[in-house]
């Protein structure tokens, strides 16, 4: 189910069944913004990635029609949780596409460059 239904919209506009809230499965509203934040932040062939802070800034605004905000709330405090390009507490560095917009030591989102 969780492939099939990371196209609804949480307000129930989406396909392929028009599913709304809690009919859709948490892990396909999980999925929804990881989806939607990977394809706006990675390059494709037709155009560059989009900066991490306008990405965010989307997916926000889609807080409780494409998305469940308790999701994107938990999304936000994840992505919020990472500072030059490395998460607080982890080993691992951030993908190269999603440096392109990091916290800065504000706590604001902003430009690497």
């Amino acid at each position: 189910p969780i492939t099939r239904q990371h196209h609804e919209w949480f307000d129930g506009t989406g396909y392929p069944d028009g599913l709304a809230g809690d009919q859709i499965t948490l892990g396909a509203r999980i999925l929804a913004v990881a989806d939607v934040f990977d394809a706006l932040t990675s390059d494709r062939p037709y155009r560059a990635g989009m900066p991490v802070q306008r990405a965010i800034k989307i997916i926000s605004e889609g807080r409780g029609t494409q998305f469940d905000p308790s999701v994107v709330e938990a999304f936000l405090r994840v992505i919020g949780s990472t500072k030059n390009g490395k998460r607080k507490g982890a080993s691992y560095p951030m993908p190269v596409h999603m440096q392109r917009g990091v916290t800065g030591s504000s706590g604001v989102l902003e430009s690497p460059h």
